[in-house]
C-alpha cells in the first residue's frame, strides 16, 4: 500500500490531458481526461465530444466521473452517455471492503476486491509502470459483472518516439464508445495516444 501511494504521488494533480480525435483522416472531436483532488478524494473526469461536422452524422457527448482512492480503486462512478439516439445515466457506488457495488437502479451486485472501472484502470496501469513484454492480469467491473482481463504490454515507435503499448482485452465492454482500446504511454507514462476500435475502423486520439 505504501509503495502504491508513492507511485500515485508521481502523477501530477491536478492534471488535464486533451486529445484531438480522428476517424481515419477526418477530425472527429475531442477527448479530455482530468485528474483532480477534492477534499482528499481524487476524481477522474472524462469528457468526449464529436465536432460539429461529425455530429451531423453521429453525435457523441459523453461525460464520465469516477472518484477513486490512492490505489485507483473506484469509490463512485457516474456516466452520462449521449450517443446518437442512445442516452443513459448510470451511477455505481463501490463498497470494496464489503465486496459489493450498488447501482442507481437499486441492484446490488458482487464486487471483486481488486475490480476497477475502465477509466481508473487507465491510471492504474500508468501507476504500475510496466515494462515491454509484461502481461498484466487485472480485474474490471462493468455491466454488473467482474471480469478478469489480460493486458499485454509491448513497445512501438511512432514518428521517432517510443511508446509503451498496453492493450486491455475488453471484449464485450464498451470503451470511449467503441469496442476495444489501445493505450500508448510516453516515456513519462502519460497516455499520449488512445486508439478506440469501432465496428468499422477506429478512432485515434493524440494528445495536444
Amino acid at each position: 500500500m505504501i509503495l502504491l501511494n508513492i507511485l500515485f504521488s508521481l502523477i501530477p494533480v491536478p492534471e488535464e490531458l486533451v486529445y484531438d480525435a480522428k476517424f481515419g483522416p477526418f477530425p472527429a472531436g475531442e477527448i479530455r481526461l482530468c485528474l483532480e483532488e477534492t477534499n482528499g478524494i481524487y476524481k477522474i473526469t472524462c469528457v468526449q465530444k464529436t465536432n460539429e461536422g461529425i455530429s451531423h452524422i453521429y453525435r457523441v457527448d459523453d461525460r464520465y466521473e469516477v472518484w477513486v482512492d490512492t490505489t485507483f480503486k473506484p469509490l463512485l462512478y457516474e456516466a452520462r452517455i449521449d450517443e446518437g439516439k442512445y442516452k443513459r445515466h448510470r451511477k455505481i457506488a463501490f463498497y470494496h471492503y464489503r465486496r459489493f457495488a450498488v447501482y442507481n437502479d437499486r441492484d446490488t451486485v458482487e464486487l471483486s476486491g481488486h475490480a476497477r472501472d475502465i477509466f481508473s484502470l487507465i491510471y492504474y496501469i500508468r501507476m504500475l509502470s510496466p515494462s515491454s513484454g509484461d502481461t498484466l492480469m487485472l480485474m474490471v467491473h462493468d455491466g454488473k459483472k467482474n471480469r478478469e482481463i489480460v493486458v499485454p504490454v509491448g513497445e512501438e515507435k511512432i514518428g521517432g518516439e517510443t511508446y509503451l503499448v498496453a492493450t486491455p482485452v475488453v471484449k464485450g465492454i464498451r470503451v470511449f464508445g467503441g469496442e476495444g482500446l489501445t493505450l500508448y504511454y510516453d516515456e513519462h507514462m502519460v497516455p499520449a495516444i488512445l486508439r478506440v476500435d469501432l465496428k468499422f475502423g477506429y478512432v485515434r486520439a493524440v494528445r495536444r
